[in-house]
C-alpha cells in the first residue's frame, strides 16, 4: 500500500478552509485502509512548513516522498494550490499527486481563458471583458446588472454585481488599485447548480448536482459560501431526471475539455432559454465535511473514502 501525504494551509484567507479541508481527507483516508502510512502537511500562515506538527524545509519533504514513493493529495485552495504551483512542484518533483496537472490547473484558474477556451468547444458561457483601466469600460456593450470579478482568483472573492453605470465605475476603479486587471461579465440569470465529477475505477463519473439557493446576498461570493445562512445547498438538486442528466453530462464534457483529473467541480446557470451556462470550473474543490464534493458523494450512495480509497488503486505502484 501506498503512502500519503496530504497538503493543507499556506498563508492567505483560505488557510482555514484548506486546513478543514486537508482535516477531512485525513480521516477519509483512514477510513479508507488503502495506505501504509498518512502524513499531514500544512503550510502555516508563516510560510513555514510542517508535517505532522514538527517542522521541516520543503526540499527535506520532497525527497522523503519520492524515497517512500509516496502519494500526495493537495488540499490547498487559492494561492499555490489553485494556481497550479504546488501541482508543478510535484511534477517537477517526479511525486504522483491527486488532481489536474498544472496547466489545467492554470487554465481553470483564469476564468477569461475558461470561458474563451469552452466557447471555442461550443459551450455556452458568459460574455466577460478584460479591463486594465476604468477608460477601458467607455464603450464596451454592458448591460446592467453585471458582473465584476478577478480575473484569476478563487472563492469568489471580489465579487460584484453593480446595477448602474455608476456602481461599476467605483468598483472597478476600486478592484484596479489592488490588482492589475479586473473581468467584467454578463449577469446570466437563471437557477445555479455546481456538479462534481470523480475518477473511480479508472472512470470519470459525474456526481448527483447541488443547487445553490442565495437566502442573504444577490451572488455566491465568499461570504455567502462560508456564513451561516448565506446560502441554501441542496443535493441532489431538486429537478427532474431529464435536466439532472444534462448538468451531469455538461460537468463530464467540461472535465474531459479542459483535461482534468481525478476530481472536479463544473458551476453553471440555468437560464430562462432553457440553455446551460458554464460560469468555471473548479480544480481542487472543497472537501470540508459540508463541502459540495463529499455532499454529492453521500447523494450517490458513496463516500470520501471511497474516493479517497480509489486513488490508492490507481497511483499504485
Amino acid at each position: 500500500m501506498p503512502t500519503l501525504h496530504i497538503f493543507s494551509g499556506w498563508p492567505g484567507k483560505e488557510h482555514e478552509v484548506s486546513l478543514a479541508s486537508g482535516k477531512n481527507v485525513f480521516r477519509a483516508a483512514k477510513d479508507s485502509r488503502a495506505f501504509s502510512d498518512i502524513h499531514m502537511v500544512v503550510v502555516e500562515k508563516n510560510g513555514a512548513w510542517n508535517i505532522d506538527g514538527r517542522p521541516i524545509e520543503r526540499d527535506a519533504l520532497l525527497n522523503r516522498m519520492r524515497t517512500e514513493r509516496s502519494l500526495a493529495f493537495p488540499a490547498i485552495h487559492g494561492t499555490f494550490g489553485e494556481d497550479g504551483e504546488l501541482g508543478l512542484l510535484l511534477e517537477t518533483s517526479g511525486i504522483p499527486f491527486v488532481g489536474s496537472g498544472s496547466r489545467t490547473s492554470r487554465l481553470a484558474i483564469d476564468k477569461q481563458e475558461t470561458g474563451d477556451f469552452l466557447s471555442g468547444k461550443g459551450i455556452r458561457v458568459p460574455e466577460s471583458f478584460v479591463v486594465t483601466s476604468v477608460s477601458e469600460l467607455e464603450g464596451l456593450p454592458i448591460e446592467f446588472p453585471c458582473i465584476v470579478k478577478p480575473k484569476d482568483e478563487w472563492s469568489s472573492v471580489s465579487l460584484y454585481k453593480p446595477k448602474s453605470s455608476g456602481e461599476l465605475y467605483a468598483i472597478v476603479e476600486k478592484e484596479l488599485s489592488l490588482r492589475s486587471e479586473i473581468l467584467v461579465q454578463e449577469y446570466v440569470s437563471g437557477r445555479e447548480f455546481t456538479c462534481g465529477v470523480v475518477e473511480m475505477q479508472w472512470a470519470n463519473r459525474a456526481l448527483p448536482p447541488t443547487e445553490i439557493i442565495l437566502t442573504k446576498w444577490e451572488v455566491f461570493d465568499y461570504d455567502a459560501k462560508y456564513s451561516i445562512g448565506g446560502c441554501q445547498e441542496i443535493t441532489p438538486a431538486p429537478v427532474d431526471d431529464s435536466l439532472t442528466q444534462r448538468i451531469q453530462s455538461l460537468a463530464l464534457l467540461v472535465h474531459e475539455a479542459c483535461g482534468c483529473k481525478d476530481l472536479s467541480r463544473t458551476d453553471m446557470i440555468w437560464n430562462a432559454s432553457g440553455e446551460l451556462v458554464v460560469l468555471e470550473i473548479n480544480t481542487l474543490p472543497g472537501m470540508t465535511d459540508t463541502s459540495f464534493i463529499p455532499a454529492q458523494l453521500r447523494a450517490a450512495k458513496l463516500s470520501l473514502a471511497d474516493f479517497v480509497g480509489s486513488m490508492s488503486e490507481k497511483y499504485r505502484g
